[in-house]
């Protein structure tokens, strides 16, 4: 895939844990658009990155660096509203881990705020590109199944 045409995306990620570091961080390196320009993370600790990275303990100061065009929100479940509704009335994009926020009104809202403020706002979850959901969905959509009523799955990572 040709991506060359694709504009230079500078984020930024608030929740610098575990998962940020061992995934987010390496898959950086597949992705030449997207530039890592900031964390931000409650730890002390100094990570091994490049200078041109700023390390931040306050995420709202994060989010007020002009540089930064999209945020990652790896923080704990509980404060991804919280994270998710203040970067997008920064008008930051964000993709946010799973759960979008705790309640659905609080997801209403995130979805709300993303459309008034022109943000693009994706939750990452594996499974929603998933080539078998799309075929199910196909099927769906084309009477290969009839009108589901009930549907039990199971998914792991073998």
């Amino acid at each position: 895939m040709n991506t060359s045409h694709l504009e230079q995306i500078s984020f930024g990620i608030i929740g610098f844990g575990r998962f940020a570091k061992k995934w987010i961080l390496p898959s950086l390196e597949y992705v030449s658009q997207a530039q890592l320009v900031a964390i931000c993370s409650r730890n002390s600790f100094k990570p091994e990155l490049p200078d041109t990275i700023k390390i931040f303990s306050d995420y709202e100061s994060m989010l007020n660096d002009s540089k930064i065009t999209a945020i990652y929100v790896a923080s704990p479940n509980g404060l991804h509203f919280e994270h998710v509704s203040k970067a997008l009335k920064k008008k930051k994009h964000v993709l946010c881990e799973k759960p979008m926020a705790i309640t659905p009104n609080e997801c209403i809202t995130l979805i709300e705020l993303a459309k008034k403020n022109k943000c693009i706002f994706h939750v990452g979850h594996v499974l929603r590109f998933s080539n078998a959901i799309e075929k199910v969905k196909k099927m769906i959509e084309q009477g290969m199944i009839g009108s589901p009523r009930y549907a039990h799955s199971y998914f792991s990572y073998i």
